[in-house]
């Protein structure tokens, strides 16, 4: 540890009787005080000491060659009293340091706002270290006077699993989590963590096609961990549960249209409304593929599909293209997908001219038209006008239902 970063944060109360002289064993050394802060110093030597107390805390008995500086503080009996000292913890000089905090003394209510503190400075400043949370246990010194001191700051790591475990859950973000894994520095769950940033990854680029892979990968190596009993993978199976929520959802099955409509409600439940909106136009792309059973493995496959709505961009004779917009004026896919790209288009030019509030309102319409993609696909009038559209475009040899083969698609991709 560079010393010239560290910083103790410890507290000092007001006991009727003092405190007792113990030797307080840190990490195997044992260190005689009066003061478990004092014991502390002397064993991680910090370049500076923060000493919080009342102005009826015993500072007259802190021994002279102790050098720290005073942070006076309220009793914290008022609301009002403990947003005060939060506040004065919080504005202590912590940035870019290594610090240690000590919570032996002090009501016990002043331990629990200096650990909202740490909180703070974790998420407000990133760069300083947490390095231990020590507590001196001494009614349960043993026989020999001897007063363990735990540090707990493996176990305060909780707070960063749960944020980690949260904004993947909900919003697919990997980054938080792949790390908290990596740092528990066990070969056996690179994997994990690797899985993870890479579904994450996925996730934001909106690469459905390889998204059950990535998650089933992930699900494998879930499995394995659940199974072992190591004290190391405690914090893992604490919030198992909330990774498998989402891996449950990513693994759906059923057609692509289907798959595709699930993961636009998903990004929109979890406000991510640009993911919704192009999710959702392929969507629309997919279902009339599908549909006709026609090949959607590459671009130049989904945009035939595409241009069988669209007149402007067909290729077909006049007399196709009059009957191919007859059946399809049975549904209500056409103003759907027109619908959709409106909002689309607007999402994807971020210089065009917005009004202000088109982004409420747009996420609103969002809402709608995943509602109504729901209906208009489940509608028989629907199933019916594509069952006939499939089979004029086939007789018609509009579009090629030849599924590609692998070796078709590695040709096309390297041409």
């Amino acid at each position: 540890m560079d010393d010239s970063k560290k910083v103790l944060v410890a507290m000092i109360g007001a006991p009727s009787d003092g405190y007792k002289e113990t030797k307080y064993l840190l990490e195997g050394e044992k260190v005689a005080s009066t003061f478990s802060f004092y014991a502390i110093s002397k064993k991680y030597r910090p370049h500076k000491i923060y000493l919080i107390g009342t102005r009826d805390s015993i500072w007259t008995k802190i021994p002279e060659d102790l050098k720290y500086e005073e942070v006076l503080i309220d009793y914290g009996v008022t609301e009002k009293e403990h947003w005060a000292i939060f506040n004065t913890l919080t504005r202590l000089n912590l940035d870019d340091q290594r610090v240690i905090f000590d919570l032996t003394y002090g009501f016990r209510t002043l331990p629990l706002i200096c650990l909202l503190s740490i909180i703070y400075y974790k998420a407000i400043h990133p760069k300083m270290k947490i390095d231990k949370i020590l507590y001196g246990m001494y009614d349960a010194r043993d026989k020999e006077n001897i007063t363990s001191v735990v540090d707990l700051v493996d176990f305060f790591k909780i707070v960063d699993w749960l944020y980690a475990a949260k904004i993947f859950a909900e919003f697919g973000l990997g980054s938080a989590l792949s790390e908290q894994i990596k740092d528990i520095h066990n070969e056996q769950l690179t994997p994990l963590a690797d899985g993870i940033n890479n579904l994450s990854t996925t996730l934001q680029m909106i690469y459905l096609n390889l998204l059950r892979d990535n998650a089933d990968k992930v699900n494998r190596q879930l499995s394995r961990i659940s199974a072992s009993d190591e004290a190391f993978l405690s914090p893992l199976r604490l919030i198992e549960p909330e990774i498998s929520r989402l891996i449950g959802i990513i693994r759906r099955q059923g057609k692509d249209w289907e798959y595709q409509l699930s993961m636009a409600e998903w990004y929109f439940q979890n406000h991510q409304y640009a993911h919704t909106i192009i999710t959702l136009r392929e969507t629309v792309i997919t279902f009339i593929g599908e549909s006709l059973d026609a090949p959607l493995s590459t671009r130049e496959d989904r945009k035939k599909a595409e241009e069988l709505i669209y007149p402007k961009i067909r290729t077909e004779t006049q007399r196709q293209s009059k009957e191919i917009k007859r059946i399809f004026s049975r549904t209500k896919i056409p103003s759907l997908l027109n619908e959709i790209t409106d909002i689309r288009n607007r999402v994807g030019h971020a210089l065009v001219v917005i009004p202000d509030n088109a982004s409420v309102s747009d996420a609103n319409l969002i809402k709608g038209l995943i509602k109504k993609s729901k209906e208009i696909f489940s509608d028989v009038n629907t199933k019916s006008a594509m069952e006939s559209l499939k089979k004029y475009v086939i007789d018609n040899s509009i579009v090629n239902t030849k599924v590609p083969t692998t070796d078709d698609l590695e040709a096309k991709y390297n041409s």
